[in-house]
This record gives C-alpha cells, sequence and structure tokens, in this order.
C-alpha cells in the first residue's frame, strides 16, 4: 500500500473522530496528487456523505501537489506557505477550507 493513500485512510479516521465538529463544514476538497504513489481523492466533509473516497468531483477546494512534495508536507519537511509560494503545491478555490483542515494531516 502507498504511503499516501495511507495517509488518507488516516484522515478518514480523523473525520469520524471529529464528526460533529467538522460535519457543518459542509464542504469537500479534491486532492490531486502526481506521480507513482499518487492518485486523486476526496475528502468529504458533508454530515450526509462524509469520509474519503478516490476520484474526481466538484468540491469547494483543490489541492494539486506531487507525491514527493505531499508527504514532504505530511512530515512538517516543508512548510505550506513556502510550498505554495513556490509553485510546490497549488491550492484553488476556498483556501480557507484547506487551512481549517490542515490539522486532518497531522500525524
Amino acid at each position: 500500500m502507498s504511503r499516501v493513500r495511507e495517509i488518507f485512510e488516516r484522515i478518514e479516521r480523523k473525520l469520524f473522530e471529529k464528526k460533529n465538529e467538522l460535519s457543518s463544514t459542509k464542504a469537500s476538497i479534491q486532492f490531486n496528487i502526481s506521480g507513482p504513489e499518487g492518485g486523486n481523492w476526496v475528502v468529504d466533509l458533508k454530515d450526509e456523505s462524509m469520509g474519503v473516497r478516490e476520484g474526481d468531483e466538484d468540491t469547494n477546494c483543490t489541492f494539486s501537489a506531487t507525491d514527493t512534495n505531499f508527504l514532504k508536507l505530511i512530515n512538517r519537511e516543508m512548510k505550506p506557505e513556502m510550498a505554495i509560494m513556490s509553485g510546490k503545491v497549488k491550492l484553488s478555490g476556498d483556501i480557507m477550507l484547506a487551512m481549517k483542515l490542515a490539522n486532518l494531516f497531522k500525524q
């Protein structure tokens, strides 16, 4: 199993641990991770459909990065602000939503 897939499985567990606090967000984020360990995932915070699933959907925010840069962010080897400013990570849509969900990635 890829390290990126493991991270999204961990995110899903955290979603359900924090369901009461997150379900009022009523939003979703598309993650497009390129590279050998990459893939496309949706992190859905809507109460009726909450979860993490593979695929492409119309979401409130899109996060794009290589698998290498995504793992560096998760492992805190790269600062999010620098990753965005240098173009190693691209965000579009509701950027504040992405910032709000950053705590889901903490190990």
